[in-house]
């Protein structure tokens, strides 16, 4: 997995003749596709996760504050809105490596939407398809070691006030992609890393390394860009993230 988190290990336990169980080890719900919950990036600036709470209030236990188990109650479901910056920028000749730092700016979003004619609408639930999934699964295990084991880079949307003043004005109720840390990474040296606005700031989920490539091709298919989004994530007291266990329904 990227930024060397844990590999998930899983066991099938037989438990009698015809029963089986599930084991799962060393499961880091940072190591493949997920929602990052309100504990998983606090703000520097203000010294508090979402809504204030401190770093003494996140236990895991009864009585946590801001666990994942708060969005499993009711889920996360909404019209989903799907920007294919891949094809976008294939189509304008924009070449890049999805694992190599490369900002998609808020112009180009903006530019893609009306190509595909796509108008944004209050509670929309925003997915960026970069292409670093698709090229991802194109290399060898050896490839993804090697890339796992050097400093992190991969394409992602532009940090600044800029991109903060497109989401919070198009009232978009959470943001998704299939690179590793949506915005792009390592964090801009001035204009910061979004994570430490949306998440601790604003509650607002992050997805990261969703599988876009299945609705991506529908998407193109019929012209149509928008879907309903369904999300069930875990139910665990306190958990910092969960996988998101979505489907875009078209």
């Amino acid at each position: 997995p990227i930024l060397q988190r844990e590999t998930l290990q899983h066991v099938i336990k037989p438990r009698r003749e015809w029963v089986n169980d599930d084991i799962y080890h060393n499961f880091n719900t940072q190591s493949s596709s997920q929602w990052d919950g309100l504990t998983h990036y606090g703000s520097p600036t203000y010294k508090c996760y979402y809504n204030g709470i401190t770093p003494n209030e996140i236990t895991g236990k009864p009585g946590t504050r801001n666990g994942i188990q708060a969005w499993a109650q009711r889920g996360i479901s909404g019209r989903g809105v799907l920007i294919d910056y891949a094809r976008y920028a294939e189509r304008h000749g924009i070449h890049y490596n999805p694992t190599l730092r490369h900002e998609i700016t808020v112009s180009s979003i903006q530019q893609a939407a009306k190509e595909q004619n796509l108008h944004f609408q209050t509670g929309d639930i925003l997915l960026i398809r970069s292409g670093w999934i698709k090229h991802y699964l194109t290399l060898t295990p050896s490839q993804r070691t090697q890339l796992s084991s050097s400093p992190p880079q991969c394409i992602g949307v532009a940090q600044g006030e800029e991109t903060l003043r497109f989401l919070w004005n198009n009232h978009f109720a959470a943001v998704a992609g299939d690179a590793f840390a949506w915005e792009a990474y390592p964090r801009h040296p001035e204009r910061g890393f979004m994570h430490e606005v949306l998440l601790p700031l604003w509650g607002m989920p992050i997805g990261e390394m969703f599988y876009l490539e299945g609705i991506a091709e529908e998407c193109h298919r019929d012209g149509i860009y928008e879907f309903f989004l369904t999300s069930a994530p875990l139910n665990k007291l306190g958990g910092v993230a969960s996988p998101p266990n979505a489907l875009a329904i078209k």
